[in-house]
């Protein structure tokens, strides 16, 4: 999933331009399953993003907002 816009105060850790492969370990088919998978963490629980930015694929850590 093609991140095209991020917020200022978005602690997830993700750039525009950003790919978004897997949340954790579940896959990134869909918008909606990045929505649905993201939805299952908590307020300020790490959550282990694994994409593909400037042609390489890394990991970050990410949190959801209060």
């Amino acid at each position: 999933m093609l991140v095209v816009d991020v917020a200022e105060d978005s602690a997830l850790g993700l750039q525009a331009g950003d790919v978004i492969l897997r949340v954790g370990e579940r896959e990134a088919a869909t918008p909606e399953r990045v929505r649905r998978v993201l939805g299952s963490y908590e307020a300020g629980e790490d959550i282990p993003l694994h994409i593909r930015r400037d042609g390489r694929e890394i990991s970050v850590m990410g949190r959801l907002g209060n």
